[in-house]
């Protein structure tokens, strides 16, 4: 399953610890870790990009402000 690449199991020295219960269980749970940390990384995304373009627009702004001091000077 190309899904247990995306969240590694817990281990203990490099050795799987699980019981085959607790393997079954987190089989079944697996696409939904593995979609809450594709949400949650995109989130982090848009949060980065909202961000930078609300530091460009500050930036944008003051240039636009320092222009008009210059000309009313």
């Amino acid at each position: 399953m190309e899904l247990t690449k995306t969240i590694p199991p817990p281990t203990v020295g490099g050795k799987d610890m699980r019981t085959n219960k607790q393997k079954a269980q987190d089989n079944r749970t697996l696409p939904y870790d593995v979609a809450q940390k594709t949400m949650f990384e995109e989130a982090l995304e848009r949060d980065r990009k909202m961000k930078a373009d609300v530091e460009q627009l500050q930036q944008d702004q003051r240039t636009l402000n320092r222009t008009k001091l210059n000309e009313n000077s």
